[in-house]
């Protein structure tokens, strides 16, 4: 079974239609979205309805949250503010509704499906944080030994060692086979706005074979910054969410 896993679309059409036509060629059998449909991007409604026809199961980020009134605007910079503020009036009753809605984790087989770091959820945190990661190495317990989230934009491989949930590598390999005995949480980045200085959207695959060991896999994806920064600058939303699409930061 292949498991495609996206997250952070953020408002940007141009990524989600390059990234869905790429997912044609890779034949997943299941998609899984990491939240953060929306915010920053000028196509909110578009990749909304998007995620809903083309996606298996999607999860709540932060900006989301913010959107339809779970997660106050004080949690965010002025930057995200003016966008999500932006979002919530050019959004439909309907997909306000949809966001809303959405669970905080999704889990299968034994992986388990977050926008944000498991300890905590509804909190948001990073994954740059030593606390936070440790304690969501524990609420994985043996039940599950990958943890896929998004929410840094950043593609990274944290490795803990089942017994005691201590982190022992941080990676950012392109591939990976999953050991026995560690615990794995994986950051699958962000398509509509990769900060890891490669401007290319980022997906994660995961192959799970009855007999044989889970394997991940990163796959980088071409789209229309250009497009997409002109539709940011047209709708009057701040300027640097347009130019940080070009650097990748």
């Amino acid at each position: 079974m292949k498991i495609a896993i996206i997250s952070d679309i953020h408002g940007n059409l141009f990524a989600l239609e390059s990234t869905l036509k790429a997912l044609d060629d890779l034949k997943p059998d299941s998609i899984i979205c990491l939240g953060d449909v929306v915010g920053y991007g000028a196509q909110p409604n578009e990749c909304c309805e998007l995620i809903k026809n083309n996606v298996d199961e999607t999860v709540i980020g932060n900006h989301d949250a913010g959107c339809c009134g779970i997660l106050d605007f004080a949690w965010f910079n002025p930057v995200a503010t003016q966008s999500l503020e932006w979002t919530a009036r050019n959004l439909s009753d309907e997909n306000m509704e949809w966001l809303r809605n959405l669970p905080y984790e999704h889990k299968m087989d034994k992986l388990i499906f977050t926008h944000a770091m498991l300890y905590k959820k509804e909190e948001f945190y990073y994954d740059d944080e030593l606390i936070p990661i440790y304690y969501s190495f524990v609420e994985m317990e043996n039940d599950y030994r990958i943890s896929f989230i998004g929410h840094s934009h950043k593609y990274n491989i944290l490795k803990a060692r089942s017994s005691d949930n201590r982190l022992e590598n941080w990676s950012n390999d392109n591939n990976l086979n999953i050991v026995d005995d560690f615990k794995y949480i994986i950051n699958v980045g962000s398509v509509g706005q990769p900060r890891d200085k490669n401007a290319d959207s980022t997906v994660v695959t995961c192959e799970i074979e009855e007999g044989s060991p889970v394997s991940t896999e990163l796959h980088r994806i071409k789209y229309d910054i250009d497009a997409a920064a002109k539709s940011i600058i047209d709708n009057d939303l701040p300027s640097i969410l347009a130019e940080r699409l070009f650097l990748g930061i």
